[in-house]
């Protein structure tokens, strides 16, 4: 077995996941974007952020000279990765490595994993941090379309870039500006009431707005009843007044009353 197939067999893909699909097309890489002697701190980002969308707090939280523990999630099933910023010509970027908990099997079981990092240029005001990731399609034009060198291996839907960490900085120098490598993955907002309210009231004026043109007032929910547990990726789009479609994509649905999609009898559409 080759070295690139050893590491698609036992490659467990640690990545900033939960705000985006589960199936969606990422850019991964095997090494990190920092050394010790770069990372740096950015003591703005410590405390607790909101994604407004999805109703959700992220913690960071500074755990060692110059990393930080990016949190969210419940007690019960949190999510952990080790957060680092680094600079590269004069603008700062995020380093994020999921943390596997150290109940998760034995010692020869966890070491059977390769971790990864997926990086993210951060841009701050004084309430707002948003993190722009590695686009997939930019990359898969530059390696595949236009006949472009770049290490990389394929894993499941990512693409798994093999870059030395020295190589990721240069790539990413001499790329850093051009149109499309990366695209907005999210906005997090500071964790004050007045802030929080000021979003709100922004999006409940932007829904204002599109029900003055469309008078039909439907708001899709799952609710965990009559077995359907959600849609991923699902669309309303208003084709009238009195008439909307919506479309949704991979969904779990089971029997009656079940809230789990461990649950038996839970299947696939």
């Amino acid at each position: 077995m080759t070295n690139s197939m050893k590491i698609k067999f036992i490659l467990f893909v640690f990545c900033f996941y939960n705000f985006s699909s589960a199936f969606s097309q990422k850019i991964l890489s095997l090494n990190s974007l920092f050394t010790e002697q770069d990372a740096i701190l950015v003591p703005r980002v410590e405390g607790s952020w909101v994604i407004p969308d999805f109703h959700m707090t992220v913690s960071i939280n500074k755990a060692g000279d110059n990393f930080y523990l990016l949190k969210y999630g419940n007690e019960k099933n949190t999510s952990t990765f080790e957060a680092v910023f680094v600079k590269i010509k004069d603008e700062t970027f995020l380093d994020l490595s999921g943390v596997m908990s150290d109940t998760t099997g034995d010692e020869d079981y966890r070491n059977s994993f390769v971790k990864c990092h997926s990086y993210y240029k951060v841009e701050m005001t004084k309430d707002t941090l948003q993190l722009s990731e590695l686009n997939y399609s930019w990359f898969y034009d530059y390696a595949l379309k236009n006949n472009l060198p770049l290490k990389y291996e394929w894993t499941d839907n990512s693409m798994l870039l093999t870059f030395k960490t020295a190589e990721l900085k240069s790539f990413i120098c001499d790329h850093n500006h051009e149109k499309g490598i990366f695209k907005i993955f999210v906005t997090l907002i500071s964790k004050k009431t007045d802030v929080i309210e000021k979003t709100i009231v922004n999006q409940n004026n932007s829904d204002s707005k599109f029900l003055t043109t469309i008078s039909q007032n439907c708001k899709p929910q799952f609710p965990l009843q009559n077995g359907w547990l959600g849609g991923d990726g699902d669309v309303s789009v208003p084709i009238s007044a009195t008439t909307t479609l919506f479309i949704f994509s991979d969904t779990y649905v089971g029997n009656k009353n079940q809230q789990s999609r461990q649950e038996p009898g839970m299947n696939m559409v």
